[in-house]
């Protein structure tokens, strides 16, 4: 079996596509001989390269891809689709519960399965739904060489990023000043040491 890889790595993407799709790709290649397809933006010029992956993705068994709200990439899916009959596979990186009535009839639409979703919460909905034998649990994991301890001081304790809730928000706080320890909150994402 051949795997193909649908890599937005050439489009435009934040920094969890490259926390998470570069290194999976990458062991994917290593481990499976999976051949990466990545588009670049379109444009005119772009047309030929477009006719050389579509060319890949019709040589391949599988196509993989993440997959990270509920409104998949229409480049990436151009590319699925042009690529005939195969399997095709997904990892729904961000199944938040608003989302997951949209995933389900996605999943559908575009012949999604297997289907891989991180939270016990969303699969366990999903997978009551109908079609749920495509979906599989399947949660985040680490890298611990990466992610392991370097003996670097830390001058955050506790992080967060995105909305705020008040209500958490003000208990997070709280523990914070109580226990001693540094809490930032930060809306806009940024780099941090």
């Amino acid at each position: 079996m051949t795997p193909g890889l649908l890599s937005n790595e050439r489009l435009p993407r934040g920094i969890n596509w490259t926390l998470l799709s570069d290194p999976l790709f990458a062991e994917l290649e290593r481990l499976a001989g999976a051949r990466r397809l990545a588009p670049p933006p379109v444009s005119p010029a772009a047309a030929g390269e477009y006719w050389r992956i579509i060319g890949k993705a019709r040589r391949v068994d599988a196509l993989f891809s993440l997959q990270g709200r509920a409104k998949p990439d229409w480049r990436l899916q151009t590319v699925s689709a042009a690529a005939g009959r195969c399997v095709r596979a997904v990892f729904h990186v961000d199944p938040w519960r608003q989302s997951l009535g949209r995933i389900s009839r996605i999943d559908r639409l575009l012949g999604h399965d297997p289907v891989f979703i991180p939270y016990r919460e969303a699969f366990q909905v999903l997978a009551a739904g109908t079609g749920g034998a495509r979906y599989h649990y399947l949660p985040f994991a680490a890298d611990t060489r990466a992610f392991a301890d370097h003996g670097r001081a830390r001058d955050i304790d506790i992080l967060w990023m995105g909305r705020r809730h008040e209500p958490l928000h003000r208990a997070i706080l709280a523990h914070a000043q109580q226990a001693g320890l540094t809490y930032v909150y930060r809306e806009t994402m940024g780099f941090i040491d």
